[in-house]
C-alpha cells in the first residue's frame, strides 16, 4: 500500500503543470522583444511589479526610450510612464528607487539634462 501511495504521489509530481515558476528559472511569460540597444545602469521594481528601468540605452523593442523606461509582468513597455524625449546626454542615470509614496527618485551625473515634464510619478 505504501508503495502504491508514493508511485501515485510520484506520477502527480511529474505529471502536473507547474502554475507558477520557481525562483530562479526562466519566466516565459516575460518577453523583452529586441529588448534595449544598450547598457541598463539600474532597475527597480515598483509594488506592482512593474520595472523602471535606466541606462545607456536609446531604445527598448525598437522604441524610442532614451535612457528611461517602464516595463509591464510582460515585457512590454507600460506607455502610460511619461517620460517625455528622456535624457539628452550619454550620463543618465546611475541609481533609481522609489519611495514609500510611489515616487520615483533618480541620481545622475551632473551631465546629463532631463527633457521630460515637470511631474511627479506614482
Amino acid at each position: 500500500m505504501r508503495t502504491r501511495l508514493s508511485l501515485l504521489a510520484l506520477l502527480f509530481t511529474l505529471f502536473t503543470p507547474i502554475a507558477h515558476a520557481q525562483p530562479g528559472s526562466l519566466d516565459l511569460s516575460f518577453n523583452p522583444g529586441a529588448g534595449f540597444n544598450g547598457p541598463v545602469n539600474a532597475l527597480v521594481v515598483q509594488s506592482d511589479d512593474k520595472l523602471i528601468c535606466v541606462g545607456q540605452f536609446t531604445t527598448y523593442q525598437g522604441v524610442s526610450r532614451r535612457g528611461i523606461v517602464r516595463i509591464n509582468v510582460d515585457g512590454s513597455i507600460d506607455n502610460t510612464f511619461t517620460t517625455g524625449t528622456g535624457f539628452a546626454s550619454v550620463s543618465p542615470p546611475t541609481w533609481i528607487r522609489v519611495a514609500l509614496q510611489g515616487m520615483v527618485i533618480l541620481a545622475r551625473t551632473s551631465t546629463a539634462k532631463w527633457h521630460g515634464p515637470e511631474t511627479h510619478a506614482r
